[in-house]
């Protein structure tokens, strides 16, 4: 069989060395490399799309016009993991819950591999053991090409606007989302957020066995009752204390409900998972203290690649914050950024190729002063001389105008911090 892989990055290359190693004959088709930028469309029999390639691409079209098969690369491993997959995907919450849900397993001494969308391909953890469990990071790019991939438990954390400029629009995003769930049976499980409406919809349309996390209301899952975990099914057992959980903000106590839900699914001990909870910390530029710099106390929240991200972060904290926000003009509306806005912004300095889409969603009357700068370096500046004890970098959105992913922005950002600040 002739496949090709289109997209010739982290995923692509991954996906080369995969399956010729399984004796397949693959051609590539990147349209950044001009070695491989000329391909004559013959012989082919399926065509792998990387996650970066949008469906409405001249290539995918034209794959299309040929009547090839399009895949992703959930569907090229899932048929080497079908009984043990989980598969977490969100808008917000994503890396936090695989890497958390990963924590949990490894922790009991189960072989747990965070892959996907978490940065290590899904194919690359393929091996002849037979009992590693893959904790999947799934994207709605990712979803999107997917037709065959069904995980045994699937969670969905969240769904806000996000991804507009490649999905068109909120509803095509949501349905894209919920196609984690597509093709699970009776035998498998679907964890929902049962304060979020359109997650909460999904239940409409499920096979699985569906069960929710909540901070408030009393559900078949895990929820918040005064400062407890609980665990309710065909009893309720008391998990832990929230006083016990270190992670910072309402969005992380979500994190742990679901992930506590997944590891009571997969029948782990209680202390087991209160224990791993104990001693998980999360990854890098996830509203990271940086440290006290010339009496400011300095976050860095890099990964807030959409609002509710930066809408969350905001409201982790009771001081006054001196908010920096900019990046990569996604196409999205901002409406709902000011109009969830904490009273506790009361400086706000833009930066980025999206500025001016920001501003102009600005209502006429704001409780905050703003300023646009052109640099990061001159926005650091400026948030040293603002007199809130808070400065906040959380940008609503991808790095991409200026920086090749969210890790780097936020190195770049710790990094000024500590010059502008010795200065």
């Amino acid at each position: 069989m002739v496949t090709l892989i289109v997209g010739f990055s982290k995923t692509g290359k991954a996906l080369k060395k995969f399956l010729e190693e399984k004796g397949e004959i693959v051609k590539i088709y990147d349209d950044n490399i001009d070695i491989y930028s000329n391909l004559e469309l013959t012989n082919i029999n399926i065509a792998v799309l990387s996650p970066g390639i949008s469906m409405d691409s001249k290539i995918v079209k034209t794959i299309r016009e040929k009547n090839i098969k399009i895949v992703g690369e959930l569907d090229v491993a899932y048929k080497y993991f079908n009984e043990n997959i989980i598969a977490i995907t969100g808008t917000n919450g994503k890396t936090t819950v695989t890497l958390l849900i990963e924590h949990i397993l490894k922790y009991c001494g189960f072989d747990a591999r965070a892959c996907g969308n978490v940065g290590i391909p899904f194919v690359s953890i393929i091996e002849e053991k037979k009992d590693i469990i893959p904790v999947v990071e799934v994207s709605s790019f990712q979803l999107e090409t997917s037709r065959n991939f069904r995980p045994r438990i699937g969670i969905c954390l969240n769904i806000t606007e996000d991804h507009l400029e490649r999905h068109k629009s909120f509803e095509n995003y949501v349905s894209i989302k919920k196609k984690i769930f597509k093709n699970q049976t009776n035998n498998d499980y679907a964890i929902l957020n049962f304060r979020d409406t359109n997650v909460k919809e999904f239940i409409n349309d499920l096979n699985s066995n569906v069960y929710y996390f909540s901070l408030s209301e009393k559900v078949k899952g895990v929820y918040m009752e005064k400062d407890n975990i609980i665990f309710n099914d065909d009893r309720e057992e008391y998990i832990m204390s929230k006083s016990e959980i270190s992670l910072l903000g309402d969005h992380n106590l979500e994190n742990v409900l679901a992930a506590t839900l997944c590891a009571k699914i997969l029948n782990i001990p209680n202390n087991a998972i209160k224990n791993a909870v104990k001693t998980f910390k999360l990854p890098s530029f996830r509203c990271d203290y940086i440290g006290n710099y010339n009496g400011k106390r300095v976050y860095n929240d890099s990964k807030a690649t959409n609002i509710d991200a930066t809408i969350m972060a905001c409201k982790s904290f009771k001081e006054d914050i001196t908010l920096i926000v900019g990046g990569y003009d996604k196409g999205i509306s901002y409406d709902i950024f000011y109009s969830l806005l904490p009273g506790n912004v009361k400086d706000i300095i833009y930066v980025g190729d999206n500025v001016y889409t920001m501003i102009s969603f600005m209502p006429e009357t704001v409780n905050f002063n703003y300023k646009i700068v052109n640099t990061l370096n001159s926005a650091i500046q400026y948030a040293f001389k603002c007199k809130n004890e808070i400065i906040l970098f959380s940008p609503t959105t991808s790095s991409f105008d200026m920086y090749s992913s969210y890790i780097e922005r936020g190195e770049t950002f710790n990094r000024l911090v500590k010059e502008i600040s010795s200065c």
